[in-house]
């Protein structure tokens, strides 16, 4: 028998499920007297506004990112999380202002008006979500490459983790995220080569569902930087015979497919399997990175 304080269980208090549910974080904060039929921890005191910004805090992806890098139970057994790993995330509220508070709140009471209603209006419930999302990045002062390591560890990382060969970055690469990959490519390069003013020229390419690679070229200290669209024919048969060669049997049954970075002059080719996990944001910030590194051991 372990005495526990009476005061913890008067209504409103936070309710953060010790379990996962679908592969998610699941924490509300009940007004009412409840019963918890599962295991769960139960947050008490503080104001209710406090505890609004408490329950949008834990639903975040930003507390996923932390607990799925620091849990030690995560895809080892039931993938529960523990008490000491939940307290010790970091706290939103020494930074928290009223302002900020506030709006959190505004879009905390909307949400949960709109969860009311049926048939969910499920574009207005992401837009504020996604809202609450931005103001505790925002408040934990991320930047744009600290915002994608946390989206994309979640979209790909975590999805592979969870959903296996079945995951989406599996699936081909879209032009859009093509694109995506090269500006964010550039953008990485320009802020490693500040001092040397090396302007970067990128060509991405936009294969069919057949093609097993996708190339992306760079050319460095041309005459001005961008992106532009190459021509898929003319790569397409060189594409399938570099296919061979990255393909390498290490014993009968275990084949091992690797990613090129070719350097002629000023000219960077990179190819890579054709799934959306090799061309995330992450990686052209990895990419960029291990460009860079080569460039200076030349």
């Amino acid at each position: 028998y372990r005495k526990v304080s009476e005061g913890l269980f008067y209504p409103p208090y936070v309710v953060f499920k010790q379990g996962q549910h679908n592969g998610e974080i699941v924490c509300s904060l009940f007004q009412d007297r409840v019963y918890v039929t599962s295991t769960a921890y139960i947050f008490n005191g503080g104001t209710l506004e406090e505890k609004k910004v408490l329950t949008a805090y834990l639903n975040s992806r930003l507390v996923k990112y932390f607990l799925f890098m620091t849990s030690s139970s995560w895809g080892v057994e039931r993938e529960q999380l523990l008490t000491n790993e939940v307290l010790d995330l970091p706290s939103p509220f020494n930074m928290l202002k009223d302002d900020a508070k506030e709006r959190i709140v505004s879009w905390f009471d909307e949400l949960s008006r709109l969860s009311s209603i049926i048939p969910y209006d499920e574009k207005q419930i992401s837009q504020l979500e996604e809202s609450i999302e931005k103001e505790f990045e925002i408040l934990f002062g991320l930047t744009e490459r600290d915002i994608t390591y946390v989206h994309d560890t979640l979209d790909y990382n975590l999805d592979l983790f969870q959903n296996k060969l079945s995951a989406f970055g599996y699936r081909r690469v879209l032009d859009n995220e093509s694109l995506s990959y090269g500006s964010t490519l550039i953008r990485s390069l320009d802020s490693h080569l500040t001092y040397v003013e090396v302007p970067v020229k990128v060509t991405i390419f936009n294969p069919e569902v057949n093609d097993p690679l996708q190339m992306v070229i760079l050319y460095l200290d041309v005459e001005e930087s961008g992106i532009c669209k190459g021509e898929l024919a003319e790569y397409r048969t060189a594409l399938k015979r570099i296919n061979n060669y990255l393909l390498s049997q290490h014993s009968d049954s275990v084949y091992l497919k690797k990613t090129i970075k070719f350097y002629d002059d000023n000219t960077i080719y990179i190819i890579k399997p054709n799934q959306k996990r090799f061309w995330s944001n992450m990686q052209a910030y990895e990419d960029a990175a291990a460009i860079v590194n080569d460039i200076l051991n030349m």
